[in-house]
């Protein structure tokens, strides 16, 4: 017998054994036509974290938003558990609504290292009952094609957490992927918190749904979130230039509705005006508040519009007067609640 064709048939073999282990894509990696903003430097970024020596334990809620900061500059996965569960210990999820953006990280993580995932939420524990809405949500939230069997896998640990669960699986609550935009603000902040996790541009994509209702001055939350809107993309994509090419790409396909708000986005971005764009978004936003008053309920609400915020291209965290943080960077305290204090607390 030829040694040749043995060999062929090995290999052959061998390919069709890893092609069957590979692992599937989150939803939102799998979207065609969308691009991954973070891809450039990313194996170099992860070389130079394992190259690390020991973790170092955080110690402080400051020093957790830094490190979520600058996690795609080189990606430490493994670290993770030990940040989120530094912010359940530190209160970040003592009011679950204004954790949106940390749920959305978690998640993004997951998504993007499925062999990993279950020693990952694994290492997530111990974390108390309240906080533990923030790991159903990050299962959840994660795109991937398994996050029903990991849910079911992992209730028998979060056992007061069971009427959360259930809502999720039988689907009273949807996915990231699914959710309504002016479902609450957590979910525009998830869909951020997936972005700084993994640079994949289709949580942005929903992001930029949300300018069609830039004239819906008949639904008063759809008004304000689109407005609000048209400020976090131009700044973000002010210190995030792949956003910038990003939105270039989808206005020429977008819908006129669409197209008109996404044109002054794109004009602020490119002259790094998001400041100017801030001020006549608020004076508009205001402007409609004084024509139809009382109408800006679940936008305005405390317990819904709070601290944990959604700038990813950000130089500062405000809430802890950090200046200087690398971007992309999240701004916490800054965008919904800002507008709940200018406008609705007067």
């Amino acid at each position: 017998m030829s040694v040749k064709p043995v060999m062929k048939n090995a290999l052959v073999c061998l390919l069709a054994l890893l092609l069957m282990v590979r692992p599937s894509m989150p939803a939102f990696a799998a979207q065609p036509g969308v691009g991954d903003a973070s891809s450039t430097g990313r194996s170099l970024g992860v070389k130079m974290a394992q190259s690390r020596g020991p973790q170092q334990k955080f110690r402080s809620a400051e020093q957790v938003v830094g490190w979520i900061n600058d996690y795609r500059k080189a990606p430490e996965p493994l670290r993770v558990p030990h940040a989120i569960r530094a912010l359940s210990r530190f209160g970040a999820f003592e009011d679950i609504d204004q954790a949106g953006l940390y749920a959305g990280f978690l998640a993004g993580v997951l998504g993007d290292n499925q062999l990993k995932v279950r020693a990952l939420i694994t290492d997530l524990f111990p974390m108390n009952p309240k906080s533990q809405a923030i790991i159903i949500m990050g299962i959840a939230y994660s795109g991937l094609p398994e996050w029903r069997s990991l849910l079911r896998e992992f209730a028998e640990r979060m056992p007061q957490r069971t009427v959360l669960i259930d809502k999720f699986m039988f689907g009273s609550y949807k996915t990231l992927q699914d959710a309504p935009l002016d479902q609450s603000p957590d979910v525009v902040d998830a869909l951020w918190g997936y972005y700084i996790a993994t640079g994949y541009l289709a949580p942005v994509e929903r992001l930029l749904e949300a300018l069609r209702w830039t004239s819906a001055t008949d639904n008063s939350d759809h008004f304000t979130l689109a407005h609000m809107s048209m400020w976090t993309l131009a700044a973000n994509a002010e210190r995030d230039r792949p956003l910038l090419r990003f939105y270039r790409a989808q206005l020429r396909h977008a819908p006129k509705a669409l197209a008109e708000p996404l044109k002054k986005v794109i004009y602020a971005a490119e002259r790094f005006e998001a400041a100017r764009l801030k001020k006549i978004v608020i004076a508009t936003i205001s402007t409609q508040k004084r024509h139809r008053p009382g109408k800006y309920a679940k936008w305005a609400m405390p317990a819904r519009v709070g601290e944990t915020l959604l700038a990813v291209g950000c130089v500062a965290a405000t809430a802890f007067g950090q200046a200087g943080l690398a971007a992309p960077c999240i701004v916490t305290g800054a965008i919904y609640s800002g507008v709940r204090k200018l406008m609705f607390e007067k």
